[in-house]
C-alpha cells in the first residue's frame, strides 16, 4: 500500500485554504471565498460570480445566489440589468 500524504499541522492547511472551515457553510465556493487565493485577473473572479448567482439560479437556489449577489454588489451595480438583479435579490427573505 502507498502511503498517504497529509498535511502538518492539518489544522493550519484547512484554515488557509478554506477559512472557518469548522463552521459549516453551504454556500462556501473555493474560487470565491478561500482566503489564500490570489487575485490575477479581476475580470475572470467577476464573471465566475456572476456565472455562480446565474446558475444558483437556475437550480432554484436563491440563498446561494443572493449571498453571492451580496458579496459582489459592486460588479452588479456596474450594469442596469446587473442593479435590477441585485435589488431583487436583496429584497428577499
Amino acid at each position: 500500500m502507498k502511503p498517504i500524504n497529509l498535511p502538518d499541522p492539518a489544522d493550519k492547511y484547512l484554515t488557509e485554504n478554506y477559512g472557518d472551515w469548522r463552521k459549516p457553510d453551504p454556500y462556501f465556493d473555493a474560487f470565491l471565498y478561500a482566503p489564500n487565493t490570489e487575485i490575477i485577473w479581476q475580470e475572470y473572479r467577476d464573471l465566475q460570480a456572476v456565472r455562480t448567482i446565474y446558475n444558483s439560479l437556475c437550480y432554484k437556489n436563491r440563498a446561494r445566489a443572493k449571498k453571492v449577489a451580496m458579496d459582489n454588489l459592486n460588479l452588479l451595480t456596474m450594469t442596469t440589468e446587473g442593479k435590477m438583479l441585485a435589488q431583487i435579490l436583496v429584497k428577499q427573505k
